[in-house]
């Protein structure tokens, strides 16, 4: 019962913690040149923001290698870095509980950051290269994928991309477009604003 208990919390704190994870480094690693590792940026912002446009270029283009929607690699550096806080927390109790819950948080932990990241990698997939997918076809799934379309149209804006409780608590979060702009006209939701100029 009291293992349940400690997963159930670590899940819980974990998508929060997740969140701020993914927003931090999209908008001050992805989006900011760093002298000691300018890869992310360049990569990020200077390659994929400008193939992947708002407009239909938002969504992959004949001839464009769809290797570049992918940041596959960077999952040898990010899922050690995202599951740190929980193998520090699981060593910080071990010394004063039993092996269980040390345990329970740095195997849900690591499983919680797995689980985000594959969740960021397919859905940022589906977003720019749409097929007609089970998973495109949800609502959540369509709120986030507008929600990624107003980033490469506002890149200050909606960082997150799996869950935007970060963009939400930072002031980043945009529903709607604050000027009409050529969106895509398939397998991405209306963001225009509301009333029209």
């Amino acid at each position: 019962m009291m293992t349940t208990l400690i997963v159930l919390a670590t899940i819980a704190i974990g998508l929060v913690y997740s969140s701020f994870f993914e927003w931090v480094a999209h908008k001050y690693v992805m989006h900011n040149p760093h002298s000691f590792w300018r890869y992310a940026y360049h990569s990020h912002t200077k390659i994929h923001h400008n193939v992947f446009r708002a407009d239909e270029s938002y969504h992959l283009q004949k001839g464009v290698n769809p290797s570049i929607i992918h940041m596959l690699e960077w999952a040898i550096l990010i899922i050690p870095v995202g599951a740190l806080p929980y193998m520090l927390v699981a060593a910080a109790l071990y010394p004063f509980v039993s092996l269980s819950v040390p345990l329970a948080i740095a195997i849900t932990g690591f499983l919680l950051t797995v689980l985000y990241y594959s969740l960021y990698e397919s859905h940022h997939w589906c977003m720019h290269y749409p097929k007609k997918r089970f998973v495109e076809s949800l609502k959540g799934f369509g709120f986030i994928n507008g929600h990624h379309l107003l980033h490469h149209r506002y890149m200050k804006n909606n960082f997150n991309v799996v869950l935007p409780l970060a963009d939400w608590l930072f002031g980043t979060l945009l529903r709607r477009a604050p000027a009409p702009f050529p969106q895509p006209t398939h397998s991405v939701p209306d963001v225009q604003p509301l009333v029209k100029p």
